[in-house]
């Protein structure tokens, strides 16, 4: 019901990238890399750090803020809350309307751009086709590591915070399925340095350049068996390394 038609025209600006991931993955340390070694605008203001979390989130507060209201999960104002449960379509065009104006004075800046939030897991086709020359970064951790975190973190009951997992993980898959943009599975089974990922980034955005808002065909590919970069969220036990983008001309 949500998902708008069509885009904004990715002449108005350079293409922007969104990092992806249940939370507790490792996309907080992708956005930080991103925003302050790589040139990648994450955002003007972000939640601030915590001791879960102490060098940062990197989550732009305008972008966390639509989503959180776009998918009910808070209402600042009776107003609002009344207008979600009365009139979700015109609710819909109004969060629309939010975002397309914060994309366009992200596009502004001349500067590459992105988003990073674990909301994005449940409206990722949305953002897809608002932003049609968008790049994704897909954050993986063992599930059971993301689970405990989540309990450590949040107290939550165990069962509660593996099914948190699972959903994201199962909707973010079924969502980027489809979707036919350069996809970076990024791997945080294990400690890795921020060398390391600003190295394995970088490669990545210089191979995928070419590619990005034209009609040629991605396939991503995974070491590990079927899935999106080959992981499945339901092992916790599976130790996914960095996919690779398989490309080849359409037609």
């Amino acid at each position: 019901m949500f998902a708008p038609v069509g885009g904004i025209a990715p002449s108005a600006g350079p293409w922007p990238i969104l990092v992806v991931g249940p939370g507790r993955c490792g996309s907080s340390t992708t956005a930080r890399l991103l925003h302050t070694r790589m040139g990648v605008c994450m955002g003007a203001r972000f939640q601030k750090p915590d001791e879960s979390n102490p060098k940062g989130y990197y989550e732009d507060k305008d972008f966390q803020w639509a989503n959180a209201m776009l998918l009910g999960g808070h209402q600042d104002t009776p107003q609002m809350a009344e207008e979600f449960r009365s009139d979700p379509r015109r609710f819909a065009h109004n969060w629309r309307g939010h975002v397309e104006d914060v994309i366009r004075l992200r596009q502004a800046m001349g500067v590459p751009w992105g988003v990073k939030d674990p909301l994005l897991c449940h409206i990722m086709e949305t953002y897809a086709r608002l932003l049609p020359e968008c790049r994704i970064i897909r954050c993986r951790r063992p599930a059971a590591k993301v689970a405990a975190s989540f309990q450590r973190i949040y107290g939550w009951p165990r069962e509660m915070a593996a099914g948190v997992v699972l959903k994201r993980e199962d909707e973010l898959d079924e969502m980027l399925g489809p979707i036919d943009r350069p996809i970076l599975g990024l791997s945080f089974a294990e400690q890795r340095t921020d060398d390391e990922l600003v190295d394995t980034i970088s490669a990545w955005l210089e191979r995928t350049q070419e590619h990005v808002g034209t009609h040629q065909e991605q396939r991503r590919q995974g070491p590990d068996g079927p899935g999106p970069q080959g992981h499945d969220a339901r092992r916790p036990d599976a130790r996914p390394r960095d996919g690779a983008l398989q490309e080849r001309r359409a037609g």
